[in-house]
């Protein structure tokens, strides 16, 4: 039986796997002539099932820190990938440029691919269980 101490620091392997997931993607994006970085990306994301959320519901989406989503959203509207529309003081709604939109579909067939790739390394049960325990966690 394992001691408690034996056991791998779950909090420190979850994010090792994400970093590299992320490294992985953007090397993928990189290649499909894709500059978008993964922090972008994850934004992104959030922005194509829910354009025009608020920047905060883009935080608790990506569950990033205020800062680095204030950053990434700067870097996007610099390059014509997100419109930022003040709405009120404390409002801000971020909406996908036209841009955007046409890379849409080449972000997403790169998402895919990552996807099948990490799908390949596990079985279908393993999978099911893989995912129900990070909702878990993320819960």
């Amino acid at each position: 039986m394992m001691q408690r101490y034996d056991l791998p620091y779950v909090g420190c392997l979850v994010g090792v796997a994400f970093q590299r997931m992320l490294k992985d993607l953007e090397k993928e994006l990189e290649k499909q002539q894709l500059p978008i970085s993964g922090p972008e990306y994850m934004i992104l994301r959030a922005l194509f099932a829910k354009n025009g959320a608020s920047q905060s519901d883009v935080v608790e989406m990506v569950g990033k820190d205020k800062s680095s989503i204030c950053r990434s959203i700067k870097s996007l509207a610099s390059r014509g990938l997100v419109r930022v529309e003040q709405v009120s003081y404390k409002l801000n709604r971020i909406w996908l440029s036209e841009e955007a939109e046409k890379i849409k579909p080449r972000i997403m067939e790169v998402a895919a691919t990552r996807h099948e790739d990490l799908a390949s390394r596990l079985s279908d049960d393993g999978l099911k269980l893989f995912v129900e325990m990070l909702n878990k966690i993320i819960e």
